[in-house]
């Protein structure tokens, strides 16, 4: 890892967004995580009692960053889903809706653009490198993000997208074939693969297709989620800011230098 400051500039359909900007928007869906999982029945303990919702909205956002992590860890794959079980099964009407009756309908593109300096693909790649941190670390990239397993070429896996609706219970299959666009002819491909729904396997027409270009000192990413056809455009817009906020806490994990 470099000893210079690691730089994370966001932008996203021409709009620069500082990390001042995404840190205020975690701490408000780290908030939303807490009420929402009260509501359900969860209790949310903190110094010896179970918080309510004043209470809740009056967390500072490191104590309701460490809350909305635990808690979310607090269960197992069975305890979540059992916990979100009407809110999954209302996903998983919206995605088989949003996937529609033409299998040629245009997708919905979400694209974010990020340039890093101050640390290689190599330093980013050593966060992937054990499964076992990769399941832990889902959890801390984002609070829309309940649980990943892996599952060798594939991953279990929950989380909001788009900061919208509900959570979906879903299965991330990697596949090098993936390509929902042309590739920018400067990138390369980072990652790709689809997504099927966990409760009956049914593929949804949602792809992940994220590029990448080595830069001097760094490297930029064009992180790319495509949508169904009929997927509201709350969901495909929030999504730019989710990925946003994912890669650039995945950077920024086990940095020792100063956060710009």
């Amino acid at each position: 890892m470099s000893t210079s400051p690691v730089r994370i500039s966001v932008s996203i359909d021409g709009h620069d967004w500082s990390g001042e900007q995404l840190d205020r928007l975690q701490h408000q869906r780290h908030l939303h995580v807490l009420h929402t999982m009260a509501a359900l029945g969860a209790p949310i303990p903190h110094e010896g009692r179970s918080l309510g919702s004043p209470e809740i909205d009056a967390l500072t956002p490191h104590t309701a960053r460490q809350l909305s992590i635990g808690i979310r860890g607090a269960y197992d794959i069975d305890g979540i889903t059992t916990l979100f079980r009407e809110q999954l099964r209302a996903s998983d009407a919206l995605w088989k809706q949003a996937v529609g009756n033409d299998a040629h309908a245009p997708l919905r593109a979400a694209v974010t653009d990020i340039e890093v300096q101050g640390m290689s693909l190599d330093d980013l790649g050593a966060h992937a490198a054990d499964p076992t941190a990769v399941e832990h670390n889902y959890r801390l990239l984002n609070p829309d993000h309940y649980f990943l397993r892996t599952e060798g070429e594939r991953a279990h896996a929950m989380e909001t997208f788009g900061m919208h609706a509900n959570p979906t219970d879903m299965y991330i299959t990697v596949d090098p074939d993936v390509r929902p666009v042309s590739p920018d002819p400067d990138h390369h491909r980072l990652t790709s693969g689809f997504t099927t729904l966990a409760s009956d396997g049914t593929d949804i027409r949602m792809y992940a297709f994220h590029q990448v270009k080595p830069t001097p000192g760094g490297f930029a990413v064009k992180l790319g989620a495509y949508f169904p056809p009929h997927t509201p455009s709350d969901i495909v817009e929030g999504h730019k800011l989710h990925m946003a906020i994912e890669f650039r806490e995945l950077c920024l994990l086990g940095i020792q230098s100063p956060r710009v």
